[in-house]
């Protein structure tokens, strides 16, 4: 997960959201015995999950060097008897559980790198690594995808169908889903939906649900300027432009984060319809100077008015100026699709917990996801596993330097996303 603004750390401020039951709660879950059994199966696996997330906690691996990872988690899904391949994708594993009645194929994903973070606290797991650090929750990723593989694994005679499990390298810089991709990691078997899990500071018990929304993508602008004369001042006005098209701000403390967290359980809220503008800066070269930055967005309609905007400045620039603007799409939005959540919706509650349904409805204006990359080739959902416990104090954000997580979520998310794949077996 990729965030535009690291500012401050602070106090969580959530405990106070609480669930709706959506409009579209769908219908009971096909296999209750099956989700019966996960749900008393995860909550065995919490010493051992701990102990899997501590361990890779201890050990971070910066993107495409997830070596030490990538073999813990092979060496796992071998001793539950899966067929494993590795080196998918640069460090990428792939787990393939066949079950024992015939059925489709569903993938899930977890990725496996960390980031570059200064290390503080001093909790018994504490990262060896100097100024390495997963401070966005993928060691939790990665042990609760091996939490599934254990629980389903567990069943596979009665399993409906085979599972693929992914475990991506390098989604910090964007590469690894696609890299996974180029090596043909949605063929043979080739799955017909792929589902996923993120960490975020929700309080623990919670699941977010989020129906055609998500995270936002990343859609790139380079303004060019060239001439003998007026081209700072052309560029002056770009950037007022640019920052002019933005309808929400940079965010500069705790308060704001949680104001934007609260935001996205909104229906029709204040990030309904948003654009978020990062990164502009100008660049001299010969001749002129380059106006780029980034642009984030709800939706196409919002991403348009961004780019009318930005046209619309270059068309006011005087004659002499002369000037071009290139639109490149980075990432795409990472939109879960509304019937695999909405499907999810019963097997999540019976395995999670009546109360355990968070819908989200606005996606996060500062966060990206390559997740995304997959959904561009099948249908994709990543749900949202809170985290966060304000008694125990466990309050940062994702990518701050005090990032933690309560680690009964763990088995919460374990839970969840063993039953949601039940489910989606079960019903196709």
């Amino acid at each position: 997960m990729r965030l535009e603004a690291m500012t401050a750390i602070g106090a969580f401020g959530l405990a106070a959201i609480v669930s709706a039951a959506p409009a579209k709660c769908g219908e009971m879950v096909r296999n209750e015995e099956m989700i019966g059994k996960i749900r008393d199966a995860a909550p065995a696996l919490a010493e051992d999950l701990k102990a899997i997330r501590r361990d890779i906690h201890r050990h971070p691996e910066l993107s495409g060097q997830e070596e030490r990872t990538a073999a813990l988690v092979a060496r796992e899904l071998r001793a539950l008897g899966l067929e494993v391949e590795t080196g998918v994708g640069g460090h990428g594993v792939v787990g393939v559980l066949t079950g024992g009645v015939p059925g489709p194929v569903v993938a899930y994903r977890a990725d496996m790198d960390a980031v570059r973070s200064a290390v503080v606290g001093d909790p018994e797991y504490k990262s060896e690594v100097p100024g390495v650090k997963h401070v966005c929750g993928h060691d939790a990723h990665v042990a609760v995808g091996i939490g599934v593989a254990r629980v389903l694994a567990g069943m596979r005679e009665e399993l409906p169908g085979t599972v693929k499990f992914l475990f991506q390298p390098a989604e910090e810089t964007a590469e690894g889903a696609l890299a996974m991709i180029e090596d043909g990691v949605l063929e043979d078997p080739a799955p017909a939906a792929i589902f996923a899990l993120h960490t975020t500071p929700y309080p623990v018990g919670k699941v977010g649900l989020p129906p055609g929304v998500g995270l936002s993508g990343i859609l790139a602008f380079r303004v060019r300027l060239r001439g003998d004369s007026g081209v700072r001042e052309a560029a002056d006005r770009v950037v007022q432009a640019v920052g002019e098209v933005g309808t929400v701000p940079m965010v500069t403390g705790p308060a704001d984060f949680v104001r934007v967290m609260r935001d996205m359980t909104v229906e029709n809220g204040p990030l309904d319809d948003f654009i978020f503008v990062a990164r502009v800066n100008r660049e001299s070269v010969e001749g002129g100077i380059d106006v780029q930055g980034w642009l984030r967005a709800s939706g196409r309609d919002a991403y348009d008015r961004a780019k009318e905007g930005i046209e619309e400045a270059i068309g006011e620039i005087p004659t002499e100026v002369r000037s071009e603007v290139e639109f490149t799409r980075l990432m795409p939005d990472m939109h879960s699709d509304p019937e695999l959540v909405y499907g999810a919706i019963p097997a999540i509650r019976a395995a999670a917990g009546e109360e355990s349904v968070l819908m989200i409805h606005a996606s996060a204006p500062y966060f990206g996801e390559d997740f995304a990359f997959f959904q561009e080739h099948i249908p994709g959902a990543m749900f949202f596993l809170g985290v966060a416990n304000e008694e125990e104090g466990i309050t940062a954000y994702n990518h701050f330097p005090d990032y933690d997580l309560d680690e009964s979520a763990l088995t919460i998310g374990t839970a969840a996303m063993a039953a949601v794949l039940v489910e989606y077996l079960a019903v196709r």
